[in-house]
This record gives structure tokens, C-alpha cells and sequence, in this order.
């Protein structure tokens, strides 16, 4: 799998700078595109963005730093930013550990409503077991984080994995 940024706006100016497409066959991420799909300017209109990776954890750093930088093109500042960030690292990282072969992470920016979509999907791999420790009460709790952050959350089954969708309401910079 090739991971893709797509970038699809009214507005060429607004073009955010974005990685190349790279080799996932050589342990590299394959991005999936960048798309905000108008420029912000108070409308209606939605934003959108998606990555796509190999659903291992050594990825869900690149998705972070991904959302990162959407969100703050998007104007998503302070408590909001950091709100969404964690809730994209708590699904991100809770599909690598426990998904199917690939993960996407899909943004979406309308009305001040960002919606986060994790999806997990391919062929079903084999996970390392967790470790079993006196600290084995630090796991299993991503989810409820994840709703305890979110104004909405829902987790549905797929033919080929889950996905998992979190609404936050967000103010912005502009």
C-alpha cells in the first residue's frame, strides 16, 4: 500500500506543503491525500483531510504530526487542538495495536464540528500479545478516553475491520 496526501481546494494559494508519496513495501508510510476542499473563510463548507498508513504503531506518530498540522492550517488552536490530537493518537494507536493492515484517519471541518474517522481495514494481521505486568491496568482504557473527550462517539463493525468516529466541537482562530 502507497500512503497518499490529497489536496483538493478552491484556492491554489492555500496549498499546504506535503511529503511525497512513499514505499510502505519498504517500511515507509503511503500518505493519502490532503484535501481541504474550500478555503476557511467562515462558510459553510467543509474541510476535509486523510492519511492513510500500515496499521502499525510506529505510524501513529506520523498521523499525530499529520493532524497536527491540518488542524492548525484549519485554525484549531489551544485546548481544542490538544483535545483532538489525543483523541486521534487514542484511535490511531489503539487500530495499530489492535486492527487490520491498514489504518486511515479522516478529518473533517464544518461548522465548527471536527469529525474524527479511524478506520481499519485488510487483511487481518497477527499482534504482538500485550505485555502482562503490574501495569497491565494502563491498557484498555483508550476508548473511554476517547469518549470522555468527545461530544460523540461511535464505533461501528466493518466487512473488513471497524471504524470509529469522534465529534468535538472547536473554536478557530478565524
Amino acid at each position: 500500500m502507497t500512503p497518499t496526501l490529497v489536496n483538493v481546494e478552491r484556492d491554489d494559494s492555500l496549498r499546504v506543503p506535503l511529503p511525497r508519496s512513499l514505499d510502505t513495501a519498504r517500511g515507509r508510510p503511503a500518505y493519502s491525500s490532503l484535501d481541504a476542499s474550500a478555503p476557511w473563510s467562515g462558510t459553510s463548507f467543509a474541510l476535509h483531510a486523510a492519511i492513510t498508513v500500515s496499521a502499525e504503531t510506529q505510524w501513529v506518530r506520523t498521523v499525530r504530526r499529520f493532524t497536527s498540522a491540518v488542524l492548525s492550517r484549519w485554525a484549531v488552536v489551544g485546548d481544542d487542538l490538544d483535545t483532538s490530537l489525543l483523541i486521534v493518537s487514542e484511535l490511531a494507536g489503539n487500530s495499530a495495536q489492535h486492527g487490520r493492515a491498514d489504518l486511515a484517519v479522516l478529518l473533517s471541518l464544518k461548522d465548527h464540528t471536527l469529525s474524527i474517522t479511524v478506520v481499519d481495514s485488510g487483511e487481518a494481521t497477527e499482534h504482538a500479545p500485550e505485555p502482562t505486568s503490574s501495569a497491565g491496568y494502563e491498557h484498555g482504557r483508550g476508548l473511554d478516553i476517547v469518549a470522555a473527550l468527545a461530544d460523540r462517539c461511535e464505533t461501528l463493525p466493518k466487512s473488513s475491520g471497524w471504524q470509529t468516529r469522534a465529534c468535538v466541537r472547536v473554536a478557530t482562530v478565524r
